[in-house]
């Protein structure tokens, strides 16, 4: 079965300084923003929200 939500892999910096990760899918970056990007407090639209 192929994988449709597979898209051309970006590296990013994680937040350990010097390490990079391979992002190569929707679900690789959707897990990648909720467990690794940074929470700046002056950027309200990156806060992490209870539903």
């Amino acid at each position: 079965m192929e994988d449709y939500r597979a898209f051309a892999p970006v590296t990013v910096l994680t937040s350990t300084p010097g390490m990079m990760v391979g992002i190569g899918t929707a679900y690789d970056a959707a897990k990648f923003i909720l467990e690794e990007w940074p929470i700046d407090v002056d950027c309200p639209e990156l806060e992490k929200k209870d539903v």
